[in-house]
């Protein structure tokens, strides 16, 4: 089926392939063998007159696919007697490539179209990855492409997990009664750190040796337990604590 097609084409082929090099100078001739190549699409006929749908997709998709001169209108118009897009009878080309991740070959597909088409061969003359990228083809295969799928699932539904258990976590601080927020890690990691913000020091009066508390400083600071801001807080010094709980005044931040 396919040889018979070869045959046909083998002459004007011939002379196309002999003239490309010389487009410039030759580009009549070039364009009436090209004319002349789709033309003879039409004289075969009597060649595909008995043959099944699938055999004449099987041939169109042959000259489709290895032909770069051949008008895809002109191939679906005589081969099946049909005016219009010829991915209706032309299949995706497979392409062997090599996955990035795991070393196997794997087959991409190129879906039917002029751009890609013309890509397709230029990426067969030339080997050159430009036009690989602009087919788009993947750069790992499947089996790693489902694995890095799975993956990015599980990470996301770890993260959604995480999410849940911190806002529940959350719940739990800001309801709990305070004295026992003060002995739970998350306040001490925030008075830690309120405490190396300070650099160690009462805010107020700037004392060192005089033992540090970390200290909410405004009654919305005590709404956001579990998620302080860091000017939630103050660094003062046990006299200072003091004399902020009796009169509730911030004198001035050091």
């Amino acid at each position: 089926m396919i040889d018979a097609i070869d045959r046909h084409f083998d002459n004007i082929l011939v002379r196309i392939h002999q003239n490309k090099e010389q487009r410039k100078t030759l580009k009549a001739e070039y364009t009436a063998l090209k004319d002349a190549l789709n033309e003879s699409l039409f004289d075969l006929t009597s060649i595909v007159e008995g043959w099944t749908i699938q055999q004449k997709k099987q041939a169109a998709n042959c000259i489709y696919w290895s032909m770069p001169d051949i008008r895809p209108s002109w191939l679906v118009l005589a081969f099946f007697d049909y005016k219009g897009k010829p991915v209706e009878f032309i299949d995706p080309v497979g392409i062997p490539l090599k996955c990035s991740e795991c070393g196997r070959t794997f087959i991409d597909y190129i879906e039917v179209g002029n751009d890609n088409r013309h890509n397709y061969f230029r990426y067969k003359e030339t080997n050159d990855l430009y036009y690989l990228q602009r087919l788009h083809c993947h750069d790992i295969c499947p089996s790693c492409q489902n694995r890095q799928a799975k993956e990015f699932q599980t990470r996301q539904d770890q993260l959604k997990l995480e999410d849940t258990v911190a806002h529940k976590r959350l719940d739990e601080l800001k309801s709990m009664p305070y004295a026992k927020y003060l002995q739970t890690p998350e306040w001490n990691k925030r008075r830690k750190r309120a405490y190396k913000r300070a650099r160690y020091k009462c805010q107020l009066c700037g004392a060192k040796n005089k033992g540090l508390n970390a200290h909410h400083n405004s009654k919305e600071a005590y709404t956001r337990r579990g998620e302080e801001w860091d000017s939630d807080l103050i660094v003062l010094c046990n006299d200072c604590n003091a004399s902020f709980h009796k009169d509730g005044k911030r004198l001035g931040v050091k």
